[in-house]
């Protein structure tokens, strides 16, 4: 039942729910051009998202946790000869945001942040979509004129996961609620004496089939009037049926768009108002690096093995030594938090960089000699021309490895060709491609080996001449736990009991006041640092370069959307510890309270959004009640 007293029907319900769900995703999305991203405009990109996933919060979870599964598996394009045509170089160039969302969203698991974050990476989707990603690509892969085109370019399309809607990206948990969101909304409009005729709803219509027809007039419609018979077939809904439905976002949009006008249009006002009266409090945030913002119980037995290798004083059992031991103390415990260092000429060739150089006649010429290893190979292969692009792809790719494999000389000819640059090496910090023993390489180093073309993989080939060793240095634990040292010293010395640990930890814990006394061993890891944290805040010389905090400065306003809010800022000099479930454990400094008045007008702008979405919150917030009181 609406609030307006009107009965809702199932199939109401269900026709709103797949309206909104078929935005269109893609820059000629013509599947439903009536939709213009409803949920991604009034929900996604402000806090409202949050209310949707209240009711159902469970079922909404397991739709999601099914998805993050299939996510985990899902690789970005790559082209299949040139590797370096793919989404994540093409992201790292074009949109960085959606290359670092890409990546955040997979190392996400808490169920909250990870609904952040796959409406984080949804919207930088919608910034940078995948018909630009694929025009990019397919502009970049002409420059390599011998190899064959992927035809995947053109075929299929690149969009992250594969999805096709926001049903797929969200479950249709989320989508049905969103739905029952609109629909009461545009009931409590109503009952506000809010209107919407159906002249202006045609008119919304013609102006939006209008608009989508002009973009496609190279497709097969006539006129825009047929486009519209066909968006309505997709639906699978009648036009009375479409009227109804966009009365209700009509309706919605206008009573959130009259509620929560802060009537600082006029960007002069605004910007007046802000000059006279906007509180700043700048804010000096201290808190862990990300490697010691440990998750699981396995990362902080990793710390306990590396910190016991590393210094054999310990003042208090949460302490962080204030130097190491000896590096050949450190050495004969563990000879792999040893990094060498060397000054070489060096230089990289790759067969696959050789297979780019054989040319498509001898690819063909191969091919046509060598029928039966084809035939061994690729034994459902009937005949050369009648294979389609993908397989015509992979059957290329495996007679130039071929080709390659047969002309070793090829590599050395390379290697001379290449040019010899000069670099600082690491060992075992570094990662070379195809390098997969380290200390083997690091071994050879030390000798003074020249390496003209020297493989691990029979892949990747290196030339290797040190020209000066420079002094040997200890991990730090970020860089073991890259290099995968550390996992061999744990496996090694085993893990070291932490009962007595975890006694501290628990001590240090009831310090803090959002203290439970059923905390689990997991929820007690953020105040491993507790101790060490408040050494930093009493003491600055305790803060050293060997257990360097993330300090960052932020300016936070009445409507920031900060680690703290503007009042708990601006309440102490120095805050007490503090917890967040993203960010770990942390403290703030109050640097500075002042009233800011060389605001940029953009900043103006964002913080009247952030008012506004507040307001839309609480609003929907309220209407979600009233429909759910009995």
């Amino acid at each position: 039942m609406a609030i307006d007293g009107k009965k809702i029907s199932q199939s109401y319900l269900q026709n709103m729910s797949h309206f909104l769900a078929t935005e269109p995703l893609s820059m000629r999305g013509f599947q439903n051009f009536l939709n213009d991203s409803f949920i991604s405009r009034e929900f996604l990109d402000t806090k409202i998202s949050s209310l949707l996933i209240k009711e159902n919060r469970e079922k909404i979870q397991e739709e999601l946790l099914v998805r993050k599964r299939k996510e985990q598996s899902f690789r970005p394009y790559s082209h299949p000869v040139i590797p370096q045509l793919s989404a994540e170089n093409t992201w790292a160039v074009f949109a960085p945001p959606l290359n670092r969302a890409f990546h955040d969203h997979l190392g996400v698991h808490e169920s909250e942040d990870a609904f952040s974050s796959r409406v984080a990476l949804f919207l930088a989707e919608r910034r940078f979509p995948s018909e630009i990603l694929s025009y990019i690509l397919r502009y970049q892969e002409k420059e390599f004129s011998e190899i064959p085109k992927d035809t995947r370019l053109t075929s299929d399309s690149l969009a992250l996961f594969g999805y096709k809607d926001l049903q797929d990206w969200f479950g249709p948990t989320f989508i049905e609620n969103a739905a029952k969101a609109v629909i009461q909304g545009a009931a409590f409009a109503r009952v506000q004496g809010y209107r919407v005729s159906k002249e202006e709803i045609a008119a919304d219509i013609l102006y939006k089939r209008e608009r989508a027809f002009q973009r496609g007039r190279e497709s097969s419609w006539p006129n825009s009037y047929a486009l519209y018979q066909d968006c309505l077939k997709m639906q699978q809904i009648d036009e009375p049926r479409a009227f109804s439905i966009l009365e209700d976002i009509l309706l919605f949009r206008r009573l959130f768009q009259d509620a929560t006008s802060l009537n600082l249009v006029d960007t002069f006002a605004l910007k007046s108002f802000y000059e006279k009266a906007h509180e700043c409090a700048e804010v000096e945030f201290v808190q862990l690096p990300e490697e010691l913002n440990f998750k699981k119980l396995e990362d902080l037995e990793k710390f306990e093995v590396y910190l016991d290798v590393v210094s054999s004083r310990r003042e208090h059992p949460l302490a962080l030594p204030s130097q190491l031991d000896p590096i050949e103390e450190i050495a004969g415990r563990a000879k792999e938090l040893i990094a060498s260092n060397f000054v070489v000429e060096w230089a990289h060739v790759s067969k696959r960089e050789l297979e780019a150089k054989v040319s498509v006649k001898e690819t063909w010429d191969w091919q046509a000699k060598n029928a039966q290893i084809l035939q061994e190979r690729f034994p459902s292969i009937v005949s050369l021309d009648s294979l389609d692009s993908e397989k015509r792809a992979e059957l290329d790719s495996f007679a130039r490895a071929r080709i390659v494999a047969t002309h070793p000389e090829w590599i050395g000819v390379a290697m001379d060709a290449k040019e010899k640059q000069e670099r600082t090496l690491s060992l075992p910090k570094e990662k070379l491609t195809g390098i997969f023993d380290l200390p083997e390489l690091c071994l050879l180093l030390e000798r003074g080996d020249l390496l003209s073309s020297y493989t691990q993989d029979e892949e990747n080939y290196y030339f290797f001449k040190v020209k000066e060793r420079l002094p040997k240095v200890v991990l730090t634990f970020k860089e073991a736990l890259e290099s995968r040292g550390l996992d061999e010293i744990v496996r090694r010395v085993g893990v070291k009991d932490t009962e007595e640990l975890f006694a501290a930890i628990f001590a240090e814990a009831k310090e803090q006041e959002n203290f439970k006394k059923e905390f689990s061993k997991e929820a007690l890891l953020p105040y491993r640092f507790g101790f060490y944290l408040r050494c930093v805040k009493e003491d600055s010389q305790k803060e050293t370069s060997l257990w360097a905090l993330v300090k960052k400065k932020e300016s936070i306003f009445r409507y920031s959307q900060s680690l703290v809010s503007f009042d708990q800022a601006v309440s102490c000099e120095v805050s007490p510890l503090l917890l967040s479930g993203k960010e770990g454990i942390f403290f703030y400094r109050l640097v500075d309270r002042r009233v800011e008045t060389s605001l940029p007008l953009e900043k103006m702008l964002q913080e009247q959004k952030l008012a506004s979405d507040e307001l839309k919150y609480t609003l929907l917030e309220k209407i979600l009640k009233v429909a759910d009181a009995p």
